[in-house]
């Protein structure tokens, strides 16, 4: 007998004769060995031999106590899928789980019938017949609570006879189960407890079977009235008393014994042990006839002896030994030979578990006696199975068949495919192949005919396995061949190699602002007079037109179109040549329209954006800030929406201000300055109008130019707005800054949606906030919301409604500059980029913007932890007073790489003093510094140098949106200093993107 254990935590445990499972069950106990009965006897008296092999396994007291004497295998609640192997001995297999634990889905191999099955609880009997069926799945549900409550723990009983257990009743808290093909129609069968039966009832003959191959003590029974015609049916014979001769009579209580012995056994509750039957009337049985059916022996007795014994049984004969042969991998046919039996008894052929082949597996053949083997994969050697000849009437043989499985060539085996990746430019790292040969032979390497890689070549190394492969210049991508692997046997495999070639951006020429003044990758916008400062303010300004070319807008608030410093903005059309636009022609309605100041020193123009589509009208429409404007007192400031049109008529903020093709929005208070910066906001309440908002730098909400800015709400009609009114929360909101000087509002922009959460969010700069020193500056992103309720910015502070960006030293005027920069680092949250202009990062006033990874949480970030490389990473200038982050704004994805990257101005001077520059940055995952000496060389983006000393070019720059229609993101870069139509009379370059770019 083998037991097997599943692993270190399943186990099926074999009970000792001496170890008690509950203390009265080693009291009183009966083994069988080899057929005969032994005793077990009460703890202090001799003991008999016991022999594990064929030991009956449980007794069951006539009181209600519960014996067992061994092989009881009991299965732990561990919840895990045990496997419990069986054997040829009756087992009770015992389902322990008094404490509602689960035992998890188990297999019980080789249920015989002569196994019963013990389970805490009764399994659920849908019709009441006392016959359990397995589900349609073929498990038994053990805990089933109804037709609908299936229960978590399901076994499998392989050997079950008909697919059913029959109900033999309750003892001591446990449901005892056999195999239902076991109970032969017509015969009456009794439970574990003492049952009592009249053979008169009915008037017919009984059959009362008592299934005793169990190892149950099914008796303490009584039959009352038993006739000549009625039966006792067993499944294993009575013991005789030694004659032989098939007569059985009662003890010397009066009763037949069914444990198998004429000694009486009596168990610790002083009364007889179960093992009984009183036949009321009855002294003597006679074994009348046997049966076998399905592999059981049934025998009759009957209390008259009309019936001779059968005739004694032989067993059938064969060879002893056989041999047979196959090839390795191969599949045979063995056939019994020399089988007979002298009786004339039909054999049945059999291969018990333990005599299954250790090399291969054997499933019967299609004709008696025959068996289809088949070795393992690569096996070659010596195998052996033994085949039991049976002739059904306990009469068996056995034959040994020596199976030798000669060796054949296997071939070599691999991976079907692999991946590998490199750079661009970049060969591989010698790339195992993996191969192996389960003969052993040298294996060689090729690439297959006809898969030879498209972009590279491959190079083996023969001894050690392995191969480079190398892209050709300047190819990424995918790229794929085949490699043939041989043993030089014949035998032959594949394997794929799927390759991926990463794109490595190459050096990019910087850009001198001079190539584009002549035509070449863009064209310029000069001012139209001197000190207009054209360029002051720049921006893509969507389709404003609606012609699906990207228009701009240009901000030149020296401009005296109504009255000295009354400011002016131009919207360019976007077009596909590189001629330059004279500002006068755009005037005068030839590829655009000018927008001209209300008043004498208003400088509409300090600050310009794309207003998206405010009105809903399916054109962009623009916000013009006139921070000097004196609506609500001396430079209170005002803003200007502007809607979209087709045709190039000036259009004069009088008009705007009166409600025809636009609105006002109206500062609060004298010298708040409000317009000082203005930007779309997105869609803010989420109405699906989009949002404004307007910086008001010197706004004394909170203390002496604390500042502000103004979410104002997008709307359809020319009303104008009083941003006292959005104060109160109609029509927008305010955002107050957190305390005096701080300049809150000194720049705004929309900062898409930061947190994921559906909103657009917000950026308010405050470049005179003194959290880490004085000036040091400070940037606060708030969330979207849909109310009018206003915002401390102390509130956020303190992470409510948003977050702080603290910046990093004293005089920084960190937020001097903001921007949305889309998604720098590809983690779907939006982030934000802000200047930091007076940052002595390389010497003084070099400048410096840090890039922000967006993020959902509350907590404030210090650009200090940015330029650690955590939660973003830091933008460092040039050199001494370049002013780098004097401006900065998202590019788009000028590199095709599927980032989005950035643009920042400085006051650089490479083609002389405060010739100005802008640099192009492109987007990354890490957080590791960017020197703009680093992106002048070209590495991680391209410079974008001036024209001349004092053009101040990169004093204002911005994504350009696609004005050529060319499929590519184009910039825009201002330069108000330049001197084209006069002396500071302004520029601003537009810098088509180029496939040279793409990574």
């Amino acid at each position: 007998m083998r037991h097997f254990v599943h692993n270190y935590r399943h186990f099926v445990r074999i009970l000792p004769t001496r170890l008690p499972i509950r203390d009265e069950w080693t009291k009183c106990l009966v083994f069988w060995t080899n057929g005969q009965a032994t005793h077990g006897y009460p703890e202090g008296k001799a003991e008999a031999n016991i022999s594990p092999q064929g030991a009956q396994v449980m007794a069951l007291g006539n009181n209600g106590t519960l014996r067992t004497n061994s092989a009881l295998r009991e299965i732990v609640n561990n919840n895990q899928a045990d496997i419990i192997i069986g054997t040829d001995a009756a087992e009770a297999f015992s389902f322990t789980d008094l404490n509602g634990g689960l035992s998890g889905d188990d297999t019980i191999r080789q249920f015989g019938k002569n196994d019963v099955l013990l389970n805490y609880r009764s399994i659920y009997d849908g019709n009441a017949d006392n016959l359990i069926d397995l589900g349609s799945n073929g498990l038994l549900d053990i805990d089933r609570a109804g037709p609908k409550r299936a229960g978590p723990d399901q076994i499998k009983l392989e050997g079950l006879g008909g697919g059913a257990l029959r109900y033999l009743g309750d003892k001591q808290g446990y449901s005892v189960y056999a195999d239902a093909s076991v109970r032969l129609k017509g015969l009456t069968e009794g439970t574990v407890n003492n049952d009592s039966f009249d053979a008169a009832k009915g008037g017919k003959a009984y059959s009362f079977l008592y299934d005793t191959a169990l190892g149950l003590n099914l008796g303490g029974d009584t039959i009352r009235n038993f006739g000549a015609d009625d039966r006792i049916v067993t499944t294993t014979k009575f013991f005789d008393g030694g004659n032989a001769n098939g007569t059985i009579g009662t003890g010397a209580n009066g009763v037949f014994d069914l444990s198998g012995t004429s000694v009486s056994m009596r168990g610790d509750d002083g009364v007889a042990n179960g093992g009984q039957i009183d036949i009321v009337g009855v002294s003597a049985l006679y074994l009348l006839s046997t049966m076998s059916v399905n592999g059981v022996t049934y025998y009759s007795y009957g209390s008259t002896p009309n019936t001779p014994l059968p005739p004694v049984n032989r067993a059938p004969t064969a060879p002893a030994t056989a041999t047979l042969s196959v090839q390795e991998d191969g599949r045979t046919t063995y056939s019994v030979i020399g089988a007979s039996d002298p009786d004339g008894d039909t054999l049945s052929y059999t291969v018990a578990a333990g005599d299954q082949p250790r090399h291969g597996t054997l499933v019967a053949g299609s004709q008696a006696g025959s068996f289809d083997y088949t070795p393992n994969p690569d096996f070659a050697g010596e195998d052996s199975f033994t085949i039991t000849i049976s002739d059904g009437k306990g009469g068996t043989t056995q034959q040994r068949v020596t199976t030798t499985v000669t060796p054949v060539n296997d071939a070599p085996t691999a991976a079907a495919s692999v991946a590998v990746t490199t750079s661009e430019d970049t060969a591989t790292a010698a790339t195992r192949i993996g191969a192996t040969d389960i003969d052993g032979d040298t294996l060689t390497y090729s690439i297959k005919v006809g898969s030879t890689p498209a972009k590279g070549s491959v190079a083996f190394d023969q001894r050690a396995g392995t191969f480079v492969y190398t892209p050709n210049a300047d190819r990424n991508g995918a790229d794929a061949f085949t490699i043939v692997i041989s043993d030089g046997q014949g035998g032959t495999t594949e394997q794929r190699v799927d390759l991926t070639i990463t794109p490595v951006q190459d050096r990019i020429a910087n850009i001198d602002l001079n190539d584009i003044a002549a035509g070449k990758g863009g064209f310029k916008i000069i001012g139209q007079t001197t000190f207009d400062n054209a360029g002051s303010s720049v921006s893509d300004a969507g389709d404003i037109n609606g012609d699906g070319l990207a228009d701009l807008i240009i901000g030149a608030l020296g401009n005296d179109a109504n009255g000295q410093n009354s400011g002016t903005a131009y919207v360019v059309f976007g077009k596909t040549d590189s001629v330059t636009v004279d500002l006068n022609a755009v005037a005068n309605g030839t590829g655009g329209f000018k927008i001209a100041g209300q008043a004498a020193l208003d400088n509409a123009g300090s600050s310009v954006s794309n207003a998206g589509d405010v009105n809903g009208d399916g054109l962009a429409d623009l916000i013009v800030g006139s921070d000097s404007n004196d609506a609500n007192g001396q430079n209170s400031g005002a803003a200007y929406v502007v809607f979209g049109k087709t045709d190039g008529t000036t259009i004069d903020l009088n008009a705007v201000a009166n409600g025809t093709g636009g609105f006002k929005i109206a500062g609060q208070a004298a010298f708040d300055y409000a317009g000082v910066s203005v930007s779309t906001a997105g869609d803010v309440n989420g109405d699906g109008f989009t949002d404004l908002i307007v910086g008001a730098y010197l706004n004394d909400a909170n203390g002496s130019d604390s500042g502000a800015a103004y979410v104002v709400f997008g709307k359809t009609d020319g009303g104008a707005i009083d941003l006292n009114a959005v104060a109160n929360g109609t029509g927008g909101f305010k955002i107050a800054g957190q305390t005096a000087t701080d300049l809150a509002g000194i720049s705004v922009s929309n900062a898409g949606d930061v947190n994921g959460d559906g909103r657009a969010d917000l950026i308010v700069g405050a470049y005179s906030n003194d959290t880490n020193g004085r000036n040091s500056g400070a940037t606060y992103v708030v969330f979207g919301k849909k109310d009018g309720g206003t915002i401390d910015l102390n509130a956020v502070a303190n992470g409510t409604a948003g977050f702080k960006i603290s910046g990093q030293a004293e005089g920084d005027f960190a937020s001097n500059s903001v921007s949305t920069a889309g998604d720098v680092n590809g983690d779907g949250l939006t982030d934000l980029i802000v200047g930091a202009f007076y940052n002595d990062a390389n010497d003084q006033n070099s400048g410096a913007a840090y890039v922000v990874f967006g993020k959902t949480d509350g907590t404030m970030v210090d650009l200090n932890t940015v330029a650690n490389g955590i939660g973003g990473f830091k933008i460092v200038g040039q050199a001494a007073f370049d002013y780098a982050g004097v401006s900065v704004s998202h590019a788009g994805d000028v590199n095709g790489d599927g980032l989005t990257d950035l643009i920042v101005g400085a006051y650089d001077g490479a083609n002389g003093n405060d010739s100005g520059a802008a640099y192009v940055v492109f987007g990354k995952k890490d957080g590791t510094t960017i020197d703009l000496n680093a992106v002048a060389n070209g590495t991680g983006g391209f410079k974008i140098a001036g024209q001349a000393g004092a053009d101040f070019a990169g004093i204002s720059v911005s994504n350009a949106g696609d004005v050529n229609g060319d499929g590519l993101v184009d910039l825009i870069v201002g330069a108000t200093g330049n001197d084209a139509n006069g002396n500071n009379s302004g520029a601003a370059y537009v810098i088509y993107g180029s496939s040279d770019w793409l990574i």
